[in-house]
């Protein structure tokens, strides 16, 4: 019987465990790069238009990358020469942007990155 109850009791532990950890791996899989193009609209002080690259979050949708990236073109018009190396908040979340090839932004909290190319 004692065999039967500790043999239920690891059982119940093993289940509780897996059901803990399931959660955490969704949220931590952001599901891969996802395609968002158009434009940000409107120009950099250097003379720069925006075009939306992809994104990827676990909560994030285009609608929600325009936003953001609009935000960038104005942080970035505000800077000497459209300079791409920035950091600002969107009423959200801070967002961090740093340029290598493509502008990158990224926020801490939640993993969610999106990309940004600049034309002209």
């Amino acid at each position: 019987m004692r065999k039967k109850l500790m043999t239920l009791v690891g059982a119940a532990a093993a289940a509780l465990a897996l059901v803990a950890l399931v959660p955490a791996a969704a949220s931590a899989n952001h599901g891969g790069w996802k395609n968002c193009s158009g434009y940000a609209g409107g120009y950099t002080r250097g003379g720069y238009e925006l075009g939306l690259g992809n994104f990827r979050g676990y909560d994030m949708n285009c609608a929600s990358v325009r936003y953001a990236a609009r935000h960038l073109r104005n942080r970035m018009a505000r800077t000497w020469y459209g300079n791409p190396n920035v950091s600002f908040f969107d009423g959200y979340v801070r967002w961090n942007c740093f340029a290598n090839g493509a502008i990158e932004c990224y926020e801490l909290q939640s993993g969610t990155t999106f990309r940004v190319y600049r034309f002209g």
